[in-house]
């Protein structure tokens, strides 16, 4: 029975498995029956918990190697106790033993991490039929995704890594190193605040003439986006005028904004819509991939009222796109 997303889940643990990666579970070196099964991940998932709270305990010294079935080597048996010195002692036994204990729960916790990560690629294309790509995914990348993977915590920032590889594995080249390292060193509020922007992605562009009340983000941030590469424009505030794609037939444009768009037209062969805003970098377009947004119907609207006001007429209408063309649907007249 074939199972949704099968192909490309086993292409991920295929592009880790011979490199070492993900090896608290290594399901690449078994055949992985019910693989989509969500009861498996909340298992994987519960397993990595428990080994989180056992790292948790290291770091606290509630427990010890010993209650891992482990011995270091410098671990001496025969410890000298002695309440009589007086002199500044350092017990270097005591310290490597230490920095050992650490240092084992460093590396527990880098494994637990790139667990998570994988088992979150693993949910994000539970429900894609899509053939994996015959290209394989370069080894500099999935090294650097596993350093850059191991480091991060964060629920929310280790789903975002699960994404990555998976977008990765099912187009080569589809991240590249730069985004990488700009994932690894984004916090979690500069991450929501590209989240925030992106819902507004319009044919990679943000429209100025949104409101702060409506739903748009503060100047200030708008700057910050720039700042952090996701953004151009935001200083000179770019114009477009937009020009009909069918010169000779009609003034027609279809702006997408993710499930729904504005479908545009003009009597005037020669007109042209103007708009203000800011244009969406590659970097930008990359982080637009890593996340599933909703259309933001507000905007739309208050974008087509703009373009209503310019003399155009507008319909927000649901589309598909099949074999290059646009099918339009629940057309509504602004």
């Amino acid at each position: 029975m074939k199972i949704p997303g099968e192909k490309l889940i086993i292409r991920i643990w295929e592009s880790v498995a011979d490199k070492g990666i993900g090896s608290i579970f290594r399901p690449a070196q078994i055949r992985r029956e019910g693989l989509a099964n969500l009861e498996i991940r909340r298992a994987e998932l519960l397993a990595l918990a428990q080994v989180e709270c056992e790292i948790k305990d290291i770091r606290n010294g509630v427990k010890e190697l010993s209650d891992f079935s482990l011995k270091l080597p410098f671990a001496d048996e025969r410890r000298v106790k002695s309440h009589l010195r007086i002199e500044p002692v350092i017990n270097t036994e005591s310290l490597i033993e230490k920095v050992g204990l650490q240092g084992l729960a460093d590396n527990l916790q880098k494994e637990v991490n790139i667990s998570k990560a994988l088992i979150y690629a693993e949910e994000s294309v539970m429900q894609d039929d899509a053939e994996p790509s015959d290209e394989k995914v370069e080894d500099d990348w999935i090294y650097r995704w596993k350093d850059c993977a191991s480091q991060i915590s964060s629920d929310d920032m280790q789903r975002l890594w699960g994404r990555l590889l998976a977008g990765e594995v099912k187009q080569p080249g589809a991240y590249s190193l730069r985004c990488l390292e700009f994932v690894r060193n984004l916090s979690q509020r500069e991450a929501k605040l590209i989240e925030r922007v992106l819902r507004l992605d319009l044919e990679g562009a943000i429209w100025s003439g949104f409101e702060v009340e409506d739903g748009a983000l503060r100047y200030a941030e708008y700057l910050e986006l720039e700042s952090l590469g996701i953004l151009t424009g935001v200083t000179g505030n770019i114009s477009n005028n937009i020009t009909t794609h069918e010169p000779g037939v009609r003034w027609i444009r279809f702006l997408r904004s993710y499930q729904k768009g504005l479908l545009i037209t003009h009597d005037d062969l020669n007109a042209a819509l103007k708009i203000k805003g800011y244009a969406v970098s590659a970097l930008g377009l990359q982080m637009k991939t890593l996340a599933e947004f909703e259309c933001d119907e507000n905007y739309l609207r208050k974008l087509g009222q703009f373009a209503k006001e310019q003399g155009f007429s507008v319909e927000i209408v649901d589309y598909l796109l099949k074999d290059g063309y646009y099918m339009f649907s629940n057309a509504i007249q602004l």
